[in-house]
This record gives structure tokens, sequence and C-alpha cells, in this order.
């Protein structure tokens, strides 16, 4: 039974490295595969989308210190959620792990 949790758990991160989705925390991880790096996100509100170069990465959703394993380079990053203003910022990826801290900003109620 050991086995097969601890084979679960080499497929679970294998394929979350292959994928890019996200995954909880660097502090346990091993140096990221060549030419990729991590890109750590913590974000208020936790469960805001992820883009980047303006494809749908995942939700941080519940993950306040969400990590993604990104190319490395330059690379386009959008978080947002409905009712707050989407955060864009220019960032560049290499071995070293990136951290972002983000607050998104709540837009105004509507009024009709």
């Amino acid at each position: 039974m050991k086995q097969l949790n601890l084979l679960f758990l080499f497929i679970f991160f294998f394929l979350e490295a292959c994928s890019g989705s996200l995954v909880q925390s660097t502090d346990s991880f091993p140096q990221p595969p060549e030419h990729r790096g991590y890109l750590q996100i913590r974000c208020q509100p936790y469960d805001a989308e992820i883009y980047i170069d303006g494809v749908f990465r995942g939700y941080l959703d519940g993950y306040v210190e969400g990590v993604l394993l990104v190319p490395e380079g330059h690379h386009r990053l959008t978080v947002q959620k409905p009712g707050y203003y989407a955060q864009h910022q220019e960032i560049d990826i290499s071995e070293q792990e990136l951290i972002l801290n983000l607050a998104l900003i709540p837009q105004p109620p509507q009024t009709h």
C-alpha cells in the first residue's frame, strides 16, 4: 500500500510539472526541470484566475502560496477575478524562484 501511495505521488507531481498546473509550495520541491522555473503567487483573493501569455493556467483556488512551473523567459502574467480589477505584470522566469505578492482591488458596485 505504501508503494502505491508513493507511486501515486510521483505520478501526480510528474503530471503537474509537465502540464504547468498549480502545485502548493516549492519548499520541498527539487530543482526545477531544465529551462523552467517556479513562479509562486501569493494573492488576495486566493481564488483568482491565472493567465500566462494569455493562456489560462488555473485558479489559485485556496493555494494562498500557489506555485506554477513556467518555461524560462519573459512572460505576461494576468491575475483576475470577476468583481475585481485585473492585474497585469511582465515577468522574467529563470531557474530561481520568483515570488509575487498581489492584492486585487475590488471594483465598485454597479448601480443602475
